[in-house]
Formats: structure tokens, sequence, C-alpha cells
């Protein structure tokens, strides 16, 4: 992780109440290439249907394309598809499963 962002957390957690401004100046190519790593690739795909195995096999591209968007000023997530899963009792839990590229 970058040291500027581990200063951000770290203030975070210090000054609760401190509202920080601009945080997407901060990704670059070699943070979303960290997250990347992080990401649970069993995960469920978004609205686009695609899996992180399939967004996998043209990273170098997704990555470029994705901080260029965001530098760019023009990144807008995608929409959230909608899941409901049954809860104990007869209730429902409502889950929004994002995109793979907006994870």
């Amino acid at each position: 992780m970058q040291t500027s962002l581990r200063r951000i957390a770290e203030k975070s957690v210090l000054q609760k109440e401190h509202r920080f401004q601009n945080l997407l100046m901060l990704i670059n190519i070699r943070f979303l290439y960290w997250c990347w790593k992080k990401l649970n690739k069993r995960s469920a795909p978004g609205i686009d249907r695609m899996t992180a195995w399939q967004f996998g096999e043209n990273l170098e591209s997704n990555i470029a394309k994705l901080v260029e968007s965001i530098k760019g000023g023009w990144y807008r997530a995608k929409l959230i598809l909608r899941r409901c899963i049954p809860k104990p009792g007869g209730k429902i839990r409502p889950l929004g499963i994002p995109a793979t590229s907006d994870k």
C-alpha cells in the first residue's frame, strides 16, 4: 500500500470527524493491482455478468482503462445487481452485488 494511503488510514483512525476530499487522485495502476490481489476471485459477478477470472484475462488493459477513467473524471460505477436471499422466519435479506471492476 502507498505511504500516502497508509497516512490517510492512520489519520482516519485518530481523527474520526475529519472528512477527506479528492481521494480518487491517489488511485494508480500499482494500487489497483494490489486491490486485485486482495479481491475474492470466487465472488459473484455483478450486473455485467463478468467474473473475476474473465476480468483477469485482460487484467493489464482493464486496470489501465479503469485508471484512465478515474483520472479523467468520467468514471461511473455500474449498476448494482440486486438479489434477495431467504432468512430464518420467512424474511428476506437484500444483497447488492457490484460489477467486478467496481469491487
